[in-house]
């Protein structure tokens, strides 16, 4: 008969019991919203723009960023479209004219970035996690 003994699992468990607490923490709601900017500045970058238009607001300029809590961590890239009614009428076009997308490439553009810099930023905050959990000694 073997037996083995396993030191330190219950500390293990705490920390899994304490990731959704930390995944929802202020520091990795500014990590989802850093993240959300990235895709947000690009979509501004990729949309056209008239320099000559004198009424209401640009297109790049109703496009926001928007993270909370809302029972999970939400974040949200978009435009607001009391500002910009139009805003799906240039990303795909109409019967008459050809879309000129922005949204969609940003968010290609920008995904594997994204991806990297919440990769990272989790892992971050997970490794204070259980810097402070003791496990790692």
């Amino acid at each position: 008969m073997i037996t083995t003994t396993i030191y330190g699992i219950g500390k293990l468990r705490n920390v899994f019991l304490e990731m959704p607490a930390k995944l929802t923490s202020p520091q990795a709601m500014d990590l989802y919203k850093r993240a959300g900017k990235i895709v947000r500045d690009r979509a501004r970058q990729l949309c056209p723009y008239d320099p000559k238009r004198k009424r209401g607001v640009h297109l790049r300029d109703a496009i926001f960023v928007d993270a909370r809590y809302r029972g999970k961590p939400s974040v949200l890239v978009g435009v607001n479209y009391r500002l910009a009614p139009h805003a799906h009428l240039v990303e795909y076009g109409t019967v008459r004219w050809a879309g000129k997308p922005f949204f969609r490439p940003a968010v290609a553009q920008t995904a594997s970035t994204v991806r990297a810099m919440l990769r990272q930023g989790i892992a971050e905050i997970i490794a204070k996690q259980t810097m402070k959990g003791g496990i790692a000694e």
